[in-house]
């Protein structure tokens, strides 16, 4: 995008579907060059957008772009409000039929639970994440999930739980 960001003002500016899509867009081309802060503001622009105009779907993918690449240990190991409250209004919103973005949304969230220390929710979150992940048959959906789950749960009580997910 411009230095501006996507989209446009006045009575030709495209709909809110297409300029959250265009933001998340920027975003994840900022992301990509390692340019954290522009990444975020488009991010954050793409929510803001879809939340505003009500598009579940649209506010739930630059949710998970705020998150970096789980497979490349780009994310954050730190706690972040935001980083919580966010998939989980997400989730909220998102239709069931939306399986594969909702298992990547329960693995965020698991994920930064585990940053802040609210180790209650983390199996429950992953184990449905998993389950949609497992039912996609989609590989890397199944290899981001299991890569959440083992990271949320790594604690020194839980080796019998991780074990498995591991060799998995």
């Amino acid at each position: 995008g411009s230095a501006e960001g996507p989209g446009g003002t006045g009575p030709a500016s495209p709909p809110p579907e297409r300029l959250a899509e265009e933001w998340l867009a920027d975003g994840k081309e900022h992301a990509r060059h390692a340019e954290h802060t522009a990444a975020a503001a488009a991010f954050g622009r793409a929510r803001e957008i879809a939340r505003d105009a009500r598009l579940p779907i649209q506010f739930a993918r630059p949710v998970l772009g705020t998150r970096g690449d789980v497979r490349s240990g780009t994310g954050s190991p730190s706690h972040h409000p935001t980083r919580v409250s966010h998939p989980e209004q997400a989730l909220v919103g998102l239709p069931e039929a939306e399986s594969e973005l909702r298992a990547r949304l329960l693995s965020a969230l698991a994920l930064e639970l585990y940053w802040s220390n609210d180790f209650e929710r983390v199996n429950p979150l992953t184990a449905e994440g998993l389950g949609l992940a497992r039912s996609s048959g989609d590989p890397g959906l199944l290899m981001e999930t299991l890569l959440s789950a083992v990271s949320a749960s790594w604690r020194p009580d839980n080796l019998a739980r991780r074990l498995p997910l591991c060799q998995e």
